[in-house]
């Protein structure tokens, strides 16, 4: 089987959620047949570990228009001209004339099946609407802008643009879900939401071992992970700490915070005081981290797919204290696998039990293994991303290269 993977990002490092999904995703489809890459994406090497999985990589780099810095008035008018249109502007197909020959040589070639990755990928090359292509909504992009603009304290101004753009989206996802054969999606939940009888579930995942993982948590020891140059993440961790953190800190003595991820915001440092509250930035090496953590926490107020931090503390016997937001799409139970809640009081309720009773930390976490082990272990999902593909491109439908 010959396949093209059309991603908006090259897939390494494994540093976030959007890379972790692409590249297993990738994997996946080079242990069924023969891929060539094509990245949309800003100017960067290919490295060794996606090269070994592809026949074939082209960068596609997104041409600028320089109106941003030069005449950045006129830039925001063509936006909202093009928004009101039901054109996302920042996903604007490329002119064909700035096509590399590569990428046009792909695009024109007799592939069994185009997997892309991304509505922004489809809207910027315009391509992939026949029978033999899937297309990754990881994300519901205009749920997620919308839920942000209506949740965060910004300025009324903000927040009707914000609602003009993800009414924008909503409309490309629409015209573009009725165009593939199959759209993918995060979770159930996303899946009734778009209501379409071509949509499938591949849900988020870590690479899960049958060996239990060792834990050695320190006293106190609380945990977040994940990329800090990510809105969501940081207005999740300024949230927690002004307004969670001191409920729990007036308890416990002990209760100490490691933020993990790259490009911590300057407000979220000056909220760090090194010693209770550390941003530790990024790490090479996640899992010893997670083994010393008590506990780790997802006070997430916008944003959209499922948690990949949440899973990968569960893969780790990490029990989790989360938002609904936060776990939403993961089908865990409160009080059996997780601990769910959304007000500030609750929120340290739960993580100051958590921190004083060992039975229930164990419990959640022996529960919370085993069901990311059956239900995110990449290794199952992998199985279910074939059958899909298998179920697009029957065997006797497949062309001779």
């Amino acid at each position: 089987m010959r396949i093209l993977y059309v991603t908006s990002c090259i897939p390494w490092p494994l540093n976030s959620g959007m890379r972790i999904r692409q590249y297993n995703i990738l994997k996946a489809l080079a242990s069924i047949g023969e891929v060539d890459l094509l990245a949309v994406a800003p100017l960067a090497d290919f490295p060794e570990e996606i090269k070994c999985l592809c026949r074939r990589t082209v960068l596609q780099p997104v041409p600028k228009t320089g109106l941003k810095k030069r005449l950045p008035w006129l830039r925001s008018l063509f936006q909202v001209i093009c928004e009101l249109k039901g054109m996302p502007f920042e996903t604007t197909r490329i002119p064909e004339s700035q096509f590399l020959f590569e990428t046009r040589s792909l695009l024109t070639s007799n592939y069994d099946l185009t997997w892309i990755s991304r509505l922004q990928s489809y809207l910027r090359l315009g391509q992939g609407d026949s029978g033999r292509s899937i297309l990754d909504l990881d994300d519901i992009e205009h749920r997620k802008l919308r839920r942000a603009v209506l949740s965060l304290d910004i300025p009324l101004f903000k927040k009707l643009r914000g609602l003009i753009s993800a009414r924008a989206l909503e409309k490309a996802e629409r015209r573009a879900l009725h165009k593939f054969a199959r759209v993918v999606v995060c979770s159930e939940i996303d899946r009734i939401y778009l209501n379409a009888t071509n949509v499938a579930v591949i849900p988020n995942g870590a690479s899960i071992n049958h060996l239990p993982p060792q834990r050695n948590p320190v006293p106190g020891r609380i945990l977040f992970i994940g990329r800090m140059d990510y809105p969501p993440n940081d207005d999740a961790m300024q949230f927690f700490i002004r307004h969670i953190w001191p409920c729990i800190q007036a308890v416990d003595s002990r209760a100490h915070l490691w933020i993990i991820g790259a490009n911590p915001s300057e407000a979220l440092k000056k909220l760090a005081d090194g010693e209770r509250i550390c941003c530790l930035g990024r790490v090479s090496v996640s899992e010893p981290i997670l083994s010393s953590a008590v506990l780790s926490v997802a006070p997430l107020r916008v944003g959209g797919g499922t948690r990949l931090k949440i899973i990968e503390s569960l893969a780790n016997k990490v029990p989790v204290v989360s938002t609904i937001i936060g776990a939403e799409g993961l089908n865990l139970v409160n009080g059996e696998h997780i601990m769910i809640a959304d007000k500030p009081e609750s929120f340290a309720a739960a993580c100051l039990l958590m921190l004083s009773d060992p039975c229930m930390c164990q419990k959640l976490a022996e529960n919370g293994y085993r069901f990311v082990l059956k239900q995110n272990n990449w290794s199952i999902i992998s199985k279910s991303i074939c059958n899909i593909v298998h179920q697009v491109v029957p065997t006797t439908c497949r062309r001779e290269s």
